[in-house]
């Protein structure tokens, strides 16, 4: 099976990031075609990927280096650039994104157009047959106008930008509604999401505890 992570940071800074990573090396060691979307720099510091690309637009990609498939499972990292860089809170290797809520509807648009083309452009180009999406905020709505099916992980950060800012419910509902599944990572998560969605609490929520 190939299996897509979508990430919107870099995979170092936070507790995100480092589920990222572990996610697509378990994946790989269990043999798993893994192709992890992420805005990392530096993929060649990471022993678990194979092959990495650049993505600065969304019609073309450009190998970075190929180590060679080196068990039964395979990761490729995908570097995409030159897309709307936000975030949900102040991070040291990002120290240009926009915050979340400080995003205006013309910016949010932007965002959620430039990178539908991009996972669109993905799905294609390595034939993925599901999709990992990391957070609450935005990647699950535009999956959610897709044709892959795709799981949603939520995490904490997150959900606080939603918790703080309603407006941003409807992205949320509207992303989990199609998600074949939605993981949480603890109980506490778990309730917070239920108290939102709350009487539209859809019954896929799987508690999945980190490690």
């Amino acid at each position: 099976m190939r299996v897509g992570i979508i990430h919107n940071y870099q995979l170092s800074g936070s507790g995100s990031c480092v589920y990222a990573r572990q996610l697509a090396r378990f994946l790989r060691e269990a043999g798993q075609e893994v192709f992890l979307f992420s805005r990392e720099q530096k993929p060649e510091d990471f022993d678990f990927i194979d092959e990495a690309w650049r993505n600065p637009s969304d019609r073309e990609m450009q190998s970075v280096f190929d180590r060679g498939r080196r068990s039964e499972g395979l990761c490729v990292s995908v570097t995409y650039e030159n897309v709307f860089l936000c975030a949900a809170y102040l991070r040291f290797l990002e120290p240009l994104a926009l915050f979340f809520e400080r995003m205006t509807l013309a910016q949010i648009s932007v965002y959620v157009t430039q990178m539908k083309a991009r996972i669109q452009r993905w799905v294609r180009h390595f034939k993925i047959d599901v999709l990992i999406v990391n957070h609450a905020i935005f990647l699950p709505y535009i999956c959610s106008e897709l044709e892959v099916p795709y799981i949603t992980v939520i995490h904490g950060t997150a959900l606080q930008v939603v918790e703080r800012n309603l407006h941003f419910l409807d992205y949320l509902k509207a992303g989990l509604r199609r998600s074949q599944e939605v993981v949480v990572l603890n109980r506490s998560v778990r309730a917070r999401v239920e108290y939102l969605l709350c009487p539209d609490m859809p019954d896929n929520i799987v508690e999945i505890p980190v490690g």
